[in-house]
């Protein structure tokens, strides 16, 4: 069953007819689907159904084996890995400090007050910023993460099962992170933790290359 949204949606990603196939299994089959702007959305699924894939083609890292997936150029997609992706050997604020200098896409200014401003949003105080990231505990480092995303102000946001080997206390405040950092993006989350979940979020099963509703 290929699911659309309303036609009078605005879309920020539109899958087309999209066919993708990774190491023999078929993560989408001439699906459908238009996700909206400002919408977020759970994408559920058993393990190996392709989530980690899906959210790899939503974000440009893959591509469609047929089909298309249209979107605005001045769409900004950030993605939030499912591992940590940070220089362990580096301070939180020189983990920011490197991707602002090193990512294309970001357009803003150089400057450590938006670094500052990032950092203290997520609850990272100057002590814990100054800190290296192997000194971090896991709940801290996906904070980390978390800033390095919201310097870039994304309209899109992918997160690939953000609340992963965390405990219960910093699972429900990551979740609660997410939703107050980008209240006007579209967020789209990978995740088998579906009860932190909130229920205003839009819930698609992937499963035999199409997304099932699950409301």
């Amino acid at each position: 069953m290929n699911l659309q949204s309303d036609d009078n949606a605005l879309p920020i990603l539109h899958l087309v007819n999209a066919s993708k196939s990774f190491a023999d299994k078929t993560i989408l089959c001439n699906a459908t689907f238009i996700f909206e702007h400002g919408k977020k959305y759970l994408i559920t699924g058993p393990s190996g159904a392709g989530k980690t894939a899906l959210l790899n083609v939503l974000a440009g890292l893959d591509h469609l084996d047929d089909g298309r997936i249209e979107t605005e150029t001045s769409t900004v997609i950030q993605y939030l890995f499912q591992d940590v992706l940070l220089f362990s050997d580096l301070s939180a604020r020189e983990n920011l400090l490197i991707k602002q200098m090193t990512d294309p896409t970001y357009t803003g200014n150089l400057k450590n007050e938006i670094i500052s401003n990032a950092l203290t949003a997520v609850g990272i105080d100057h002590t814990t910023a100054e800190k290296k990231v192997s000194l971090l505990s896991g709940g801290e480092q996906r904070r980390v993460q978390l800033a390095q995303i919201l310097m870039f102000s994304p309209d899109l946001v992918l997160l690939d099962e953000p609340t992963a080997n965390l405990d219960y206390k910093n699972k429900q405040e990551l979740i609660e992170l997410i939703n107050t950092l980008f209240p006007n993006a579209t967020i789209i989350i990978s995740s088998h933790d579906i009860e932190y979940i909130p229920n205003d979020y839009i819930r698609l099963e992937l499963q035999n290359g199409d997304f099932n509703n699950e409301r």
